[in-house]
């Protein structure tokens, strides 16, 4: 049985046959179209929670996504850097919506895995900066992510996790710090396992 955490591969790569997957993580940030510079100070995050993945609707073909909502009491903030660990998600899609219910686009199908059909880099820890000044989250907003991937192959196994947003912050330094959370994570899942040897690339 899957434990949450597990790299287990369970597909194909395109080194051939099915394999067992290490963690890899990306060794750099990934700028979204009109980003802002990245803001060489200590991290600030946006207290936030996170929605399981949810649908768009019940059965049949439909949209996925994940939504963050700010934590009873936070004021208003603006998101400017964003990461997250992808697992088995081709690309990502970010929508804001305002108090008063109108959705807005802040980015459209940012790629994260090179080919939907190959696990090779299926489950990366990826930092984005977002476009421009960044995105205003208000309270009884939402900031969604759309997930998605064409293969069939992997069926419900797409989503993020591990998912945090920033008002400011070095994005290596983010980077780092999502690299902990998952590691600490999977240890958990396992028991306390030691990852001194598992791959982090």
């Amino acid at each position: 049985q899957r434990m949450p955490g597990d790299m287990r591969g369970t597909g194909p790569s395109k080194r051939g046959g099915a394999h067992r997957v290490p963690l890899r993580l990306c060794t750099g940030w990934q700028r979204m179209p009109g980003d802002m510079p990245s803001v060489l100070v200590a991290p600030r995050s946006v207290p936030v929670v996170a929605s399981p993945v949810r649908r768009s609707q019940p059965t049949g073909p439909c949209k996925l996504f994940v939504d963050l909502v700010l934590e009873d009491g936070t004021p208003g903030a603006t998101i400017r850097v964003l990461a997250l660990r992808n697992h088995f998600a081709h690309s990502i899609t970010v929508r804001v919506r305002d108090r008063f219910g109108a959705w807005s686009d802040v980015v459209r199908d940012t790629t994260l895995m090179s080919d939907p059909h190959y696990e090779d880099d299926a489950k990366t820890v990826c930092v984005f900066l977002m476009p421009g000044d960044g995105v205003s989250l208000e309270p009884q907003g939402i900031f969604r992510i759309y997930v998605s991937n064409p293969s069939p192959r992997w069926g419900d196994d797409v989503r993020v996790t591990h998912v945090a947003v920033y008002e400011h912050g070095n994005p290596d330094t983010i980077l780092a710090d999502t690299k902990k959370r998952v590691q600490q994570s999977i240890r958990e899942a396992r028991g306390g396992e030691n990852l001194t040897n598992t791959s982090l690339r």
